[in-house]
Formats: C-alpha cells, structure tokens, sequence
C-alpha cells in the first residue's frame, strides 16, 4: 500500500496543517532560479561584503591615529617641554630634554648692541 497515508499521523501534528512544504518551495520559486543555489550565492556575497567592511574598518582606524598623531603634533609646537611617541599604538607624552645655552644669551646681547651702535651711526 504505497502512497495513501493514514488519517490523523504524527505529519499531521507537526505543522498544524498537511503539505507545509508546499509554501516553502513556492517562496523559493518566486526567490529566483534554484532556492538552494540562490542562497548559496547570497551567501558568498555577504561573506565579501564583510570583507569590505573590515578592510573599511581597518582603513578608518588608520586615518583616525593619523589625525591624532597630527594633532599632538600640533601641541607640541604650541608646548616645548614634551614630545609626542606612538608606543604600541597609543599616544604618549615625554619629556623634552632641555636644551643648554653655554653663554648664547650673552652673545645674543652683544650682538644687539652692536647693531644698535650701526643704526645709530645710520
């Protein structure tokens, strides 16, 4: 007795109603050609869109340390006494060392007089 079911079998129970199936592959149908290998296919798609994303990703975290690391550059020309080193990845302020004038102010002094004498004389 092949092809007749009995009436009222545990088929019946599972979905609430006989050929639940046949939805399924009508939405497959309206889907596009082969449900199987259209999803396939959507798949491989999201899977290079992700890819995309985190190369995006990867490019914007590189572009947001360049702006920082410029902005630090910034300050440090505006305040001399520490520079600025990327150590692992992140932002680190140092000391400066100081620079030492051996008598360059007392030159400096010199020199100003003896322009102001030459004006003078002009």
């Amino acid at each position: 007795m092949v092809g007749r079911k009995k009436e009222g079998g545990w088929w019946e129970e599972r979905k609430g109603r006989e050929g639940w199936w046949e939805g399924r592959r009508n939405e497959r149908r309206e889907r596009g050609n082969g449900g199987k290998r259209e999803g396939k296919r959507r798949n491989n798609e999201k899977e290079g869109e992700k890819e995309e994303m985190e190369e995006r990703k990867e490019r914007e975290d590189d572009e947001k340390k360049k702006g920082k690391e410029m902005i630090m550059r910034r300050k440090e020309k505006k305040r001399r006494w520490w520079k600025v080193e990327m150590v692992r990845g992140k932002i680190v302020k140092r000391e400066k060392e100081k620079k030492k004038n051996d008598g360059k102010k007392e030159e400096g002094k010199e020199n100003n007089e003896k322009g102001k004498e030459k004006r003078r004389e002009w």
